[in-house]
């Protein structure tokens, strides 16, 4: 029996997986800010710099950025993304139910997003439309993730929605009789 009770992988057995998916994670995550770190200080050399003046009188002045170009920064982040989703996938293995799958779901499609915003010189309206898709995606699963397959050891606790069941009348007492 696991921890809740339902048949499926040990309760140790889940709590090392738990422990190994977090450790896992946070050395994706630590390994996304190094190599964001690296690309902040070198991005003097990626010659990340425009034309001070457009119209071609002293060319030869430009600004130059000191942050790394934003396809760059995308492209790290996505990747960190990927990685995490990869990993979050596997946990996915060690979870009696199928709503766990939708946490991956989500880190792909914000993934997708990123190396898609990472690829973009300029902005057409083909890419507005893809991020507005990838957008409408990650809002539909989200709600679904939280309103139609919540985690029922953690329901949510939003200010903006009204829960479906009413607080215990115990919890509803007048203030005049509170001491």
């Amino acid at each position: 029996m696991n921890i809740k009770g339902e048949p499926g992988y040990p309760a140790r057995l889940i709590l090392i997986a738990t422990w190994a998916k977090s450790v896992l994670q946070m050395l994706v995550a630590a390994y996304a800010v190094g190599w964001l770190t690296w690309s902040f200080f070198l991005s003097n050399r990626i010659h990340n710099c425009v034309a001070s003046n457009p119209q071609g009188i002293g060319a030869h002045e430009q600004f130059c950025y000191l942050i790394p170009p934003a396809n760059v920064a995308f492209q790290i982040i996505a990747s960190a993304l990927a990685a995490a989703t990869v990993i979050e996938l596997a946990f996915t293995l060690f979870t009696p139910g199928p709503d766990e799958a939708l946490d991956p779901v989500l880190l792909a499609i914000a993934s997708a997003l990123l190396f898609q915003l990472g690829k973009v010189d300029q902005f057409h309206w083909e890419d507005g439309l893809a991020v507005v898709l990838y957008g409408t995606a990650l809002g539909a699963l989200f709600v679904v993730r939280v309103f139609i397959a919540p985690d029922e050891d953690r329901p949510p606790k939003l200010w903006w929605w009204l829960q479906r069941h009413p607080p215990p009348a115990s919890d509803l007492t007048v203030p005049s009789q509170r001491h």
